[in-house]
């Protein structure tokens, strides 16, 4: 018997036992609730509420823009606007949260030229964003960590401008989602 064969053998029966483990390990962390309600967009707008600056900003489902097969949120204003489509999610307090999505935008530009503001994903009543994307980007995906503080709820959500700092263009959001991660570490 070869010994090299025998080795190899081995070693892939190994693999193969441990395999479901390895397996059911990265499931455990990649299942944490999503505390976002439809954050897919595979119900539609259900669960969010959409808001703009001034009027003409729009906020609707695309069917034909899609990620990995799946519709997306079209945020757009054709003129300078903040339109933020949002969610009020309940918290635990002194606990910390992830906030992930993916973003792709066309010919985002804020009105005013020294704005970094473009397209993101935004905590309401602050200025705590993800990464914000402008001018015209392919898919991206966006993060942001906060923690909870003494709030048991935050509005959150997918936005194009911030606050007073208008932005036009279009900007399209896919699989959003919020888990818990852990205890504050303040």
């Amino acid at each position: 018997m070869n010994v090299s064969c025998f080795s190899r053998g081995a070693l892939l029966l190994l693999v193969m036992a441990f395999a479901p483990t390895f397996a059911s390990a990265q499931e455990k962390t990649s299942s944490r609730e999503n505390l976002f309600v439809n954050g897919s967009f595979a119900k539609n707008l259900e669960g969010w509420n959409v808001r703009s600056s001034v009027p003409g900003g729009t906020a609707v489902i695309d069917e034909a823009e899609t990620r990995d097969g799946r519709p997306t949120l079209r945020i757009s204003n054709p003129k300078g606007n903040d339109t933020f489509v949002t969610q009020k999610v309940t918290l635990k307090p002194n606990m910390r949260y992830r906030i992930t999505g993916y973003i792709k935008t066309k010919d985002v530009v804020p009105d005013k030229r020294t704005s970094k503001d473009g397209a993101s994903i935004s905590i309401s009543g602050g200025f705590e964003t993800t990464d914000r994307v402008q001018k015209t980007k392919p898919w991206a995906k966006v993060e942001l960590e906060f923690e909870s503080g003494g709030k048991t709820e935050m509005t959150i959500g997918p936005r194009l401008g911030q606050y007073h700092n208008t932005v036009v263009g279009t900007a399209w959001f896919a699989d959003l989602e919020l888990v818990e991660i852990g205890r504050a570490r303040k």
